[in-house]
């Protein structure tokens, strides 16, 4: 996430994602990434109200 970023800022620990990926000095400590299960249905909702959705990730 903001790779390019954080080298330029010299930043190697970050919560981040609504604190599902938490980083310190480099390493991971914490990742909760959600469900294909979830996304699939909060994409399919998004679709059916007409709403738009972003989704991103590795």
């Amino acid at each position: 996430m903001y790779e390019d970023l954080r080298k330029e800022l010299d930043i190697n620990t970050y919560v981040s994602y609504n604190c599902q990926y938490v980083v310190l000095n480099g390493e991971v400590l914490y990742t909760n990434p959600l469900k294909i299960s979830s996304l699939e249905k909060l994409t399919a909702a998004t679709l059916i109200n007409n709403h738009t959705c972003c989704l991103y990730g590795s």
